[in-house]
């Protein structure tokens, strides 16, 4: 595995999910949006979640996994 490295950039999370539809899908997108930037390597310095982002990160979430 290689060594992830973290670029001078920030994520702003403000929505739960990505785009504007089912909640399902939503969700889907947002989940393989993160899985693949783990997969590059290439990490953000910041993900900054906030408003209806939080809730990707509280306990329940079906993006934590």
């Amino acid at each position: 595995m290689t060594e992830l490295s973290k670029q001078s950039i920030v994520i702003l999370v403000t929505n739960d999910g990505m785009g504007k539809s089912d909640p399902d899908l939503q969700h889907t997108l947002a989940q393989k949006y993160f899985q693949l930037l783990l997969d590059d390597g290439k990490l953000p310095a910041v993900i900054c979640f906030y408003a209806d982002g939080v809730k990707l990160v509280c306990a329940g979430s079906p993006v934590l996994d």
